[in-house]
């Protein structure tokens, strides 16, 4: 818009300047200098200052604009990659989800022989006294001690409870609520 005013402006500037000569010679009597001064004036009236430089800031401009596409080219082909990156890890994810899916549900079909056992241990702290059904509790692996509370009579796991260090009690209760249902295997 600037450029296009510039243009205008000089244009203007050209044609009055165009009229002052030919208003001025036809006024007064034009002398050989005189005439030689208006042609040496329209001849030096060529675009100068401002008018002058505008060829080289749109040269600069577009040098500009060129290193600022090069630019956007190299971020769109770096979001490409990354993008496609992206699209490789999704579906990565996938995969080990139905992976994941399948482990759990291969771990929900037990092994028989193994709820036997969990069963039958569970039997074993129920007839324990709870003082020292909860200190054995305490000695196992996590998990083992919530599969094994789960299976236990609530009125019986009550009372164990109440004999639990709080931070195994804490642990076991954590592992309860991330995995084991609370009505499976448990009898009320």
């Amino acid at each position: 818009m600037i450029t296009i005013m510039r243009e205008v402006m000089s244009n203007f500037v050209l044609f009055l300047i165009f009229c002052w000569l030919t208003l001025g010679s036809a006024i007064s009597a034009p002398t050989q200098d005189a005439t030689s001064s208006q042609e040496e004036a329209l001849r030096s009236v060529g675009p100068s200052g401002p008018e002058a430089e505008i060829p080289e800031v749109l040269a600069e401009g577009k040098k500009a604009l060129s290193r600022k596409e090069e630019v956007l080219k190299a971020k769109e082909a770096q979001l490409k990659i990354m993008e496609q990156d992206i699209l490789e890890k999704v579906q990565e994810l996938k995969k080990l989800k139905k992976d994941l899916a399948k482990a759990a549900d291969l771990q929900k079909i037990e092994d028989p022989k193994r709820e036997e056992e969990l069963t039958r241990l569970a039997r074993v702290y129920e007839a324990a006294p709870p003082e020292q059904a909860a200190q054995l509790l305490g000695k196992l692996d996590i998990k083992l001690a919530a599969q094994i509370l789960m299976r236990i009579d609530t009125r019986k796991a009550g009372k164990i409870w109440g004999y639990v260090e709080p931070i195994q009690g804490a642990k076991i209760s954590a592992e309860i609520g991330k995995g084991v249902s609370l009505y499976e295997g448990g009898r009320e």
